[in-house]
């Protein structure tokens, strides 16, 4: 197999998988707001906070700290929502696998039908 032909396999394998990304209702939003979340993580930690600093950094930290607190529970209230909806037991399972929730509700509903 070429390289090229590897490269297409590989980007074919991440289409794919973002595909079930892009789901709507409960639990593409539950992933879109993860997502969101782990960018501002990212963001957090590239910024450099100076206190003494007159520009609006500090600010803008500290409104994401204050804010992130009802994101993180509106994320963990569609989490306990989508187990109720769709019928998923094991979702505390996958939290520190690497396969994503939405395989797992998708694999799961699959398996029942």
């Amino acid at each position: 197999m070429t390289e090229t032909e590897a490269l297409r396999e590989k980007l074919k394998e991440y289409e794919e998988k973002i595909s079930t990304y892009e789901q709507s209702g409960i639990v593409g939003f539950y992933f879109a707001m993860n997502r969101k979340l782990n960018e501002m993580a990212e963001a957090l930690n590239d910024t450099l906070v100076k206190l003494d600093s007159d520009d609006k950094v500090f600010e803008r930290f500290m409104k994401i700290a204050v804010e992130s607190r009802d994101t993180v529970e509106n994320l963990l209230f569609l989490e306990t929502k989508i187990k109720e909806i769709f019928k998923v037991e094991d979702i505390d399972e996958t939290k520190g696998s690497k396969t994503p929730l939405i395989e797992t509700v998708i694999k799961q509903r699959n398996a029942r039908h």
